[in-house]
């Protein structure tokens, strides 16, 4: 019984995108840690606004699509989930850090 490498018929596959860099400059995530939190907290202030203004305009009979009012109250929502749990992995791992011993 004779027993086939299995790296015998594998081939190498290169970089897909043409090369290692990958991302752009000029997208959020590229940036420091603080660009991206700082980016999502500006993100969550404006779908705010948006959710504030859809409820006054609400209130006052100014609406004509009930359903854009509703998503729009769903996407802060949803951020605003978001942030907490982004904050709260950040205290874990904040402290974490500080349990270490050097």
């Amino acid at each position: 019984m004779n027993i086939i490498p299995i790296s015998s018929g594998i081939t190498s596959i290169g970089p897909v995108g043409g090369g290692p860099n990958i991302r752009s400059t000029d997208s959020p995530a590229a940036g420091s840690f603080s660009e991206v939190l700082k980016s999502a907290v500006d993100n969550l202030e404006n779908l705010e606004a948006v959710k504030n203004q859809d409820s006054y305009d609400l209130s006052i009979g100014n609406v004509d699509d009930l359903a854009e009012v509703m998503a729009n109250s769903q996407k802060y929502e949803l951020s605003l989930t978001l942030m907490v749990q982004m904050r709260n992995k950040l205290l874990d791992s904040y402290s974490e850090i500080m349990r270490l011993s050097i």
